[in-house]
């Protein structure tokens, strides 16, 4: 065995030892918040290239906040019959966590976004109406997962220490 080779090993087994302490609940929730942040941009890449395709080319500016209680929500199955199968394979209408996800869209708002996908976040509630962008993080009371016409308004970011 190389001498340098037990450093290795031993930083190996400290690694295994971390992982398999970690609590499951904490994995999981990584888990659904990524896999939430996937779902929001696969959707909301397709819905933007869909509705660049068939209804104009957005314009977009500077967001200050997102009013989703302004804008007029989308079924998934109108979301759906817009997008498959020319935009994605299927639509993921669920997030990381199994709970619904909504969709909008107002092709008629001047000067507002146009499209959005939210996700409620770990917490399972829409905490908000109007959202400004930042990062947010399981845990935070303000959780909700937001993607507006081609940029995350909400996105996971851990918090600073």
């Amino acid at each position: 065995m190389k001498p340098n080779s037990r450093p290795v090993l031993a930083g190996a087994a400290v690694l295994a030892l971390l992982l398999a302490a970690m609590p499951a609940t904490a994995a999981e929730g990584a888990d659904a918040w990524s896999e939430t942040t996937n779902r929001l941009r696969t959707v909301g890449v397709a819905l933007y290239g869909w509705f660049t395709d068939t209804v104009r080319p957005l314009e977009v500016e500077g967001l200050e906040t997102l009013p989703l209680a302004d804008m007029p929500a989308a079924s998934a199955d109108q979301i759906a019959e817009w997008l498959v199968p020319d935009y994605l394979e299927s639509l993921p209408r669920v997030d990381g966590w199994g709970r619904p996800l909504e969709f909008y869209v107002a092709p008629d708002a001047e000067g507002e976004p146009y499209l959005a996908v939210r996700s409620a976040g770990a917490n399972g509630v829409f905490d908000a109406g109007e959202y400004a962008p930042r990062g947010t993080w399981e845990g935070d009371p303000e959780d909700d997962l937001v993607w507006a016409d081609g940029y995350f308004v909400r996105w996971p970011q851990p918090p600073s220490e």
